[in-house]
């Protein structure tokens, strides 16, 4: 985790960091969510568990969800938009169990898995292997086969369980193909997306037989912006954070995107980002909310 995040100054006050100690695992209260995400923004996180180990992992779940009924598992917050105000969900940050990544996608296989990132799930559904924890106390490992999971555009069932491993099988090519490939890859996001600048990645998902970024550009939305949350010159699909956006300013720009898109082309736009924290419920349901169904 980045060198950003705040423990606590009163740790006495704090039982929290005690239960840490007694997992035996490294827990840190009041941490900047900024540095858990690549969209840099967000207020701070009650409590965020930091397993370094699948032993460690079980022991944190059953230790939020027996203290909150709940936990969020976050990776390196590739397609997250945090609110600025605090998370009291415990947060379980993976990142030590999960380092590998795709060439060109920022999120690591858990996430590409879990997301149906580019459609891997639909390329390995029957070449894919998942374990995922099980059990009361989360200390069990299940081996379930790719053809059991469910999966669409963007979405798996894969982020319904707690996967903590995957096996591939792959067909193997030359290297010096996969390197051009990889190449060819990178070189294209490089040129068409805004790398330099902190997003979360396209916001929208693509409708049927179109494209999110296209519709938002016709519709005049490139380059707007609410606070410092913008839509990119570069691709209308990214909002990008030009200093110091909050959650709330990614929301409210989705919004007149989503309106923007409708009004001109009677085409609903949903998220693909996912939103963390307290956020206005209405609008929240406003975003997911298919337009043709509201009477005006």
């Amino acid at each position: 985790m980045a060198s950003r995040r705040r423990q606590s100054s009163s740790p006495n006050t704090r039982p929290e960091l005690k239960a840490g100690h007694k997992l035996n695992l490294e827990v840190r209260t009041d941490v900047d969510l900024s540095t858990l995400c690549t969209f840099k923004l967000g207020g701070t996180a009650r409590e965020v568990f930091l397993p370094s180990s699948l032993e460690e992992l079980a022991r944190a779940v059953t230790s939020s969800h027996e203290s909150s009924g709940r936990s969020l598992l976050l990776g390196r917050g590739s397609n997250v938009v945090f609110s600025s105000r605090e998370m009291v969900t415990p947060l379980i940050v993976t990142t030590e169990l999960n380092k590998i990544t795709l060439a060109g996608v920022p999120g690591t296989v858990g996430g590409a898995l879990a997301m149906n990132a580019e459609g891997v799930m639909d390329i390995l559904e029957g070449n894919l292997w998942i374990a995922e924890l099980a059990g009361k106390q989360y200390d069990e490992i299940r081996i379930r086969p790719g053809t059991d999971f469910r999966y669409s555009y963007r979405h798996s069932s894969v982020q319904d369980t707690i996967a903590v491993a995957a096996l591939l099988r792959l067909s193997p090519k030359p290297p010096e193909a996969m390197e051009a490939a990889i190449e060819e890859i990178t070189a294209k996001r490089r040129r068409t997306q805004p790398h330099q600048q902190p997003s979360a990645g396209s916001v929208f998902k693509n409708p049927p037989n179109d494209f999110a970024g296209r519709l938002l550009e016709a519709a005049g939305m490139k380059g707007a912006r609410v606070g410092d949350a913008a839509f990119s010159d570069k691709h209308a699909n990214f909002i990008v954070n030009l200093g110091n956006a909050t959650g709330e300013d990614v929301l409210e720009l989705m919004l007149q995107g989503k309106k923007a898109v409708w009004e001109k082309f009677g085409i609903s736009l949903f998220p693909e980002v996912k939103f963390f924290g307290e956020f206005d419920p209405q609008k929240l349901h406003y975003l997911n909310e298919e337009l043709s169904l509201i009477n005006d």
